[in-house]
């Protein structure tokens, strides 16, 4: 008896689980949906931003070639000063880039929450497979003092069990948090220098049931607002539009890993549930049967 008090328990609470991840996995799905029409109006207003800031540059650069012959005489002059500092001002922008080359700031976007099965796992072990890669084949510095920040609680604190890293958290990642958490990411790399080159890891989601991790470099702009301030905000708009699309693909795999792992639960706790009632009513079967044995012998040595 005391054997099926444990599995009747033992049922209910399976069934208390899979009412839980049935539950989380309806949700999931539903921040994905909202999710993809989120992604898919973000897509084409950055196809439309990258359309006016091609064309902007067109614009810039007929102006320059028009400003280029119209001093074209004088080119012939230029002294021996003006070359030797166009010179060093190549150099100088060629050590800059070289130490920005070398020594990058390192965005990890990850999941807030868990149960999402391994996307964080996977987005980590691609990171340190690459900045071992890096520091193979770097030449002049390392990445040891490399600033490594990361976005998503639960990325935070899976990254800082990784030896490799030594993890700044920034700040928390969700579906209704997209614009402050994009804003947060802005308002730090504000104060980079300009030119710095930022990577950013991040899962993407390639289909539905299969997210890749992915790394995406890209520089700060070197804004020159006194020489053409429409052109200077638009590379603005377009640097933040570059950032929201990775945080936005990051949520979007992120929701699709999570209605994965816990619909496979469920399914989970479906065939164990099935399995612990298969086993209560045998071995309630198996008493019942017990019991009628032992009434028909004792009735048998009555009537004896």
């Amino acid at each position: 008896m005391a054997q099926l008090i444990t599995l009747k328990q033992r049922i209910k609470t399976i069934i208390t689980i899979k009412k839980t991840t049935n539950a989380m996995r309806l949700i999931s799905m539903s921040h994905h949906t909202r999710m993809r029409i989120i992604k898919t109006s973000f897509d084409v207003y950055k196809k439309e931003l990258l359309r006016i800031y091609n064309k902007m540059n067109d614009m810039l650069a007929v102006k320059n070639i028009s400003a280029e012959e119209s001093t074209k005489q004088s080119t012939e002059q230029v002294s021996s000063n003006q070359i030797i500092n166009n010179n060093n001002q190549q150099t100088t922008n060629q050590t800059q880039n070289t130490n920005n080359t070398t020594q990058p700031v390192i965005y990890i976007i990850g999941s807030q929450k868990g149960v999402c099965g391994t996307f964080n796992t996977f987005l980590l072990h691609f990171v340190k497979k690459d900045i071992e890669l890096m520091q193979s084949t770097a030449q002049e510095t390392t990445l040891q003092n490399t600033a490594v920040y990361t976005i998503g609680k639960q990325m935070h604190e899976q990254a800082k069990e990784q030896k490799f890293l030594a993890p700044i958290f920034i700040t928390t990642i969700s579906t209704s948090t997209i614009k402050e958490c994009v804003a947060i990411i802005i308002k730090r790399l504000a104060g980079e220098t300009a030119g710095q080159k930022i990577i950013f890891y991040a899962n993407y989601p390639k289909t539905f049931f299969v997210q890749r991790p992915t790394k995406t470099t890209i520089t700060t702009p070197i804004l020159q607002a006194e020489n053409d301030p429409i052109a200077a905000k638009i590379e603005q708009i377009l640097f933040k539009s570059e950032i929201q699309s990775i945080v936005v693909d990051s949520l979007l795999a992120e929701h699709a890993a999570r209605f994965i792992s816990m619909d496979s639960s469920t399914q989970n706790a479906d065939k164990i549930i099935t399995q612990l009632k298969l086993d209560y009513n045998k071995l309630r079967q198996a008493l019942i049967t017990r019991e009628l044995t032992e009434l028909t012998t004792t009735l048998g040595m009555l009537e004896e």
